[in-house]
């Protein structure tokens, strides 16, 4: 189903220039790409897909993680699938997004 509250109002993203000067915007929010839900027959399956520009996002199913991208040279609109066990992990070090407030609502 389409993820609705995925982001807020006043939504910004915050990056950071190559002399460490900050960049705020506020794009524009496109909330119709974002999906969330699960697999049918699957009990602990879960999915979270955006389909703006091709397909993106993960998948679990019968206990395997899967990604889904669009492939980067493909006009034919191909995609690739891969397990989460095939990914080359960077460092594990514990990394933090800058998130300062979190408020859920169900």
């Amino acid at each position: 189903e389409r993820n609705k509250g995925l982001f807020s109002e006043d939504y910004t993203e915050t990056h950071y220039s190559s002399d460490d000067t900050e960049i705020t915007t506020s794009p524009p929010v496109q909330d119709h790409c974002y999906y969330h839900g699960y697999i049918q027959n699957d009990a602990d399956s879960s999915a979270v897909i955006s389909a703006c520009d091709g397909l993106k996002g993960h998948f679990k199913h019968q206990g395997e993680t899967y990604f889904i991208e669009p492939l980067k040279l493909s006009e034919s609109g191909s995609h690739a699938i891969y397990k989460d066990e095939n990914v080359e992990k960077e460092d594990e070090t514990l990394k933090i997004c800058g998130v300062t407030q979190t408020t859920w609502e169900s």
